[in-house]
């Protein structure tokens, strides 16, 4: 088990935040969760919308979904949002949002499985 107590990482004007724990699954996949707390997340999605990562669609209704997430920022700070990236079956998932499918350590080895 991998314990993450804190990893910070800045990005413009955006700060992430996540603590939690992770380790393999029994096909030797990245398992666990993590609590990651997004400071300026609107900047984040602005940055990915134009960079062609997120179309207009994407970023309009991600705005909505993170915005009801989303909790004022302390001392006059941008307003940031707290949610689970569960690591679980070979997906990582964002809250209920699937993001991306996650390999097996064996991939690396011996090649992506059909």
């Amino acid at each position: 088990t991998l314990t993450i107590e804190h990893i910070r990482l800045l990005w413009g004007p955006m700060t992430l935040d996540a603590v939690g724990e992770l380790q393999l699954d029994e096909a030797l996949r990245p398992a666990g969760t993590v609590i990651v707390r997004a400071a300026g997340w609107q900047e984040m999605l602005d940055e990915a919308e134009a960079a062609g990562l997120v179309d207009e669609r994407q970023a309009r209704t991600a705005r909505l979904a993170l915005g009801f997430l989303s909790r004022p920022g302390t001392d006059g700070g941008p307003s940031a949002i707290e949610v689970p990236l569960r690591l679980e079956n070979g997906q990582a998932l964002l809250g209920p949002i699937p993001l991306a499918r996650l390999p097996s350590l064996l991939d690396f080895v011996t090649g992506p499985s059909s």
